[in-house]
């Protein structure tokens, strides 16, 4: 599911920025995928409280191929992410960052997320299931997850699945 929105969106925005990629050296597009550091950790963190989330990027060096060609591409990056386990290297990027906006050499706005750390557009997805809420879970229809823009990422796919059913928000 997570490649196929990813192409999805790949999809979507490769036809949108085709006249501002048209001329330039700005070809290529980035998108962004949320990932659970949950399982890659060493211990068991299912009863912990906090957000464990780290990120990689996916490069779609030939945006207007079409869907197939972008699933596939998607497809041969996640599988190199997924088994390099590098998402969790984020959580430095994001201590650099947070560094150099102290020292005054970011600017938190959207001009300089475009230029310097440039994302299309984002995924955030999560599998739910009614066992996780206990007795409580027969009462719940529908599960929906809602991830916020910022300057970093313009564009945000939330999916949330509940067993069997999909929900997708912008």
């Amino acid at each position: 599911v997570n490649d196929l929105i990813l192409a999805a969106l790949g999809n979507v925005l490769a036809r949108a920025t085709a006249p501002a990629r048209a001329h330039g050296a700005k070809r290529h597009l980035a998108l962004g995928a949320a990932v659970s550091l949950r399982s890659a950790a060493p211990e068991a963190l299912a009863h912990c409280f906090g957000v464990f989330l780290g990120n990689w990027v996916t490069l779609l060096r030939r945006p207007d191929g079409g869907l197939p060609a972008l699933l596939s591409a998607i497809a041969v990056q996640t599988r190199a992410e997924k088994s390099a386990q590098r998402a969790a290297v984020s959580q430095l990027g994001y201590s650099l960052l947070g560094l150099m906006s102290r020292w005054g050499s970011i600017r938190h706005d959207g001009q300089w997320y475009e230029k310097v750390y440039r994302i299309s557009g984002s995924l955030s997805n999560v599998r739910a299931s009614t066992e996780w809420f206990g007795r409580a879970g027969q009462h719940i229809r529908e599960y929906y997850l809602v991830s916020p823009p910022g300057p970093a990422m313009p564009l945000v796919v939330a999916s949330a699945t509940l067993d069997d059913q999909l929900n997708l928000c912008l």
